[in-house]
């Protein structure tokens, strides 16, 4: 079907990406991406022209995943040994501690990154699939309202939650860290306004 391939195909990276977000490893997205473009693929002729393909798309990705957590959810998660990633035989006491990188990126890269993807495990789902789709797949709040199937107005108040959620997070990371003052708080805060006002 030439029509699927060149509206679909080009589509792959943007679908992977929001698979590996929704799903957080490699081999998962892998899964979810074959089997949104296999099922997409078999039910194209449902696709209304006029609309968004991407939003299409989405949402049979959002909708495999869903039904997999659930089953998940149901008969438990089993890790089967040679879908374990770690190689024994060979890690050597050698292998830790080693970078050339400067101290600054490796901060950045690993310790940052690491506390931004924890705080963002802590958000609810339905806030962090919103904060996905608008802020890191640049979709619109429409296009998020189909593949969500929910009113925008939802959408923009999930997305409102999440970001306040978020930057409280991370607020309090720095806090802890000493990287920003304990009685600065952000703009429109109660305390913080206390704080600066009395």
């Amino acid at each position: 079907m030439k029509e699927f391939q060149d509206t679909v195909l080009p589509l792959t990276s943007r679908i992977y990406r929001f698979a590996y977000r929704l799903a957080q490893n490699e081999r998962d997205a892998e899964d979810l991406v074959q089997d949104t473009l296999l099922r997409a693929y078999t039910k194209f002729s449902q696709f209304q022209p006029g609309t968004s393909i991407l939003a299409w798309l989405l949402t049979i990705t959002r909708s495999i995943f869903i039904n997999r957590y659930r089953k998940q959810q149901r008969e438990g998660q089993q890790v089967r040994f040679e879908d374990m990633d770690i190689d024994i035989d060979r890690v050597s006491p050698a292998d830790f501690g080693k970078t050339d990188e400067d101290p600054e990126t490796y901060l950045f890269r690993n310790v940052m990154d690491a506390d931004l993807r924890d705080a963002l495990k802590r958000l609810p789902f339905h806030y962090l699939e919103v904060l996905i789709l608008v802020d890191l797949e640049d979709m619109s709040y429409r296009e998020t309202s189909e593949v969500m199937g929910i009113p925008t107005g939802t959408v923009m108040s999930r997305l409102h939650r999440a970001r306040k959620s978020l930057q409280a997070d991370l607020w309090e990371l720095g806090r802890k860290r000493g990287l920003v003052k304990n009685n600065i708080r952000t703009i429109g805060d109660k305390q913080g306004r206390e704080a600066n006002h009395g």
